[in-house]
């Protein structure tokens, strides 16, 4: 299948250098943390549990906020995410740098380091991550994506967010949404639907097609509502463009 050679040959750059330890790249030296503040915890299985033979997207939630040190209203928050045999990894920032820098994380994008110069907030790095940590190690985020390990899909996504940032005239004038939000992610989708064969009479600069949609089963594109996966924002009776949608647990 052409998505499944995309991916092989992308990932076969990396071949010379291990894939980033996850759990080094979130180990923190942070043990104590103010008054009034406690250190978000990580939730670790091994992969027999989360990721067992044939399942393609394992079980295993990334989440990321600048400081690992926070309230208790928050932690409540990310407790709710620790599902049964689900792998919960918490990053900060000293763990994104981590991934940006690692050796595999540059053999596969080699553009990537001079995107980050000019990242000057923190909601467009976090959208960079965001697409390397799944693609990386194919699960689920907090946000909205879900994937199997080297989906080309997210790489499209990760490529069009760079390259945007490359081309900003002004980096203190910032609009994640449009350079690496949602604005790389419609983008990004319609690369991929036409490198695959999929047609679309998308236009990244139109407003986001309907029909882009027509691949979800593919992109895998979910959102995490409990220990049940869902397509994002699709009611079951709801359809674009003639096309039926259909939501299943994964």
């Amino acid at each position: 299948m052409v998505i499944n050679q995309q991916a092989t040959s992308l990932l076969a750059l990396s071949d010379s250098y291990p894939i980033p330890d996850i759990e080094e790249l979130v180990e923190s030296k942070t043990t104590t943390c103010p008054p009034g503040l406690m250190p978000i915890t990580n939730t670790h299985f091994p992969t027999s549990v989360v990721h067992p033979t044939g399942r393609k997207i394992p079980k295993i939630i990334h989440i990321t906020s600048r400081y690992r040190c926070a309230t208790q209203a928050v932690i409540n928050n990310v407790d709710k995410w620790r599902f049964q045999n689900h792998s919960v990894y918490f990053h900060d920032d000293e763990a994104i740098d981590k991934l940006f820098t690692h050796p595999y994380t540059r053999s596969l994008f080699p553009t990537l380091r001079e995107g980050l110069k000019c990242v000057t907030n923190g909601a467009t790095k976090a959208d960079l991550w965001r697409y390397l940590v799944v693609y990386i190690f194919g699960i689920m985020s907090q946000y909205f994506l879900a994937s199997s390990v080297g989906h080309p899909l997210m790489a499209k996504m990760l490529e069009v967010g760079v390259e945007r940032l490359k081309a900003t005239v002004n980096v203190m004038v910032n609009n994640p949404a449009k350079a690496t939000g949602p604005g790389a992610c419609k983008v990004g989708f319609i690369h991929f639907m036409a490198e695959v064969g999929v047609e679309t009479n998308s236009h990244p600069k139109s407003h986001l097609a309907t029909e882009l949609f027509s691949i979800l089963p593919l992109a895998l594109i979910t959102i995490a509502l409990g220990p049940i996966m869902l397509l994002l924002s699709i009611h079951k009776s709801m359809t674009l463009n003639n096309c039926p949608f259909v939501y299943t647990a994964l």
